[in-house]
């Protein structure tokens, strides 16, 4: 999740997330949206002035741009149809069937089969209600 391509969240490393967790247990990958600012103070190794600066970049990263969120979430797109689903939203790629898939550059018939399976799984679907709920653009 940190990675640049995904939600790029500067200075939080494999370490960082790993002490979050232990501390305040997560059900998804994305339930770090749902700490507070005291949860994060509480972080062992976390000072209250490094609680409130994380809790505000988790706040800024809830504005990143709905295909970031997606790839956070592991679709197995290509890198060549990615600018084509830029202006997308969850309900139009929920929407979309295997041939429409195949008409995105580098997507082939058993990569359109993954993308609707992957966008049509129970967890993944729960997560993008959940992002929803959480008021995330484009979901």
């Amino acid at each position: 999740m940190s990675s640049k391509s995904a939600l790029n969240v500067d200075g939080v490393g494999e370490n960082l997330w790993r002490v979050i967790q232990q501390q305040n247990p997560m059900t998804h990958i994305f339930s770090w949206l749902a700490l507070t600012v005291e949860q994060l103070q509480a972080v062992p190794g976390i000072s209250a002035a490094r609680g409130q600066h994380l809790w505000h970049q988790f706040d800024l990263i809830r504005k990143r741009p709905f295909i970031r969120w997606v790839l956070a979430m592991g679709i197995p797109v290509p890198q060549g149809a990615l600018a084509q689903l830029e202006s997308e939203n969850w309900h139009l790629l929920a929407a979309k069937s295997e041939a429409q898939w195949r008409t995105l550059p580098g997507v082939g018939e058993i990569r359109a089969r993954q993308l609707v399976a992957f966008l049509h799984h129970p967890d993944v679907v729960a997560l993008a209600q959940w992002l929803s709920g959480q008021r995330i653009p484009g979901f």
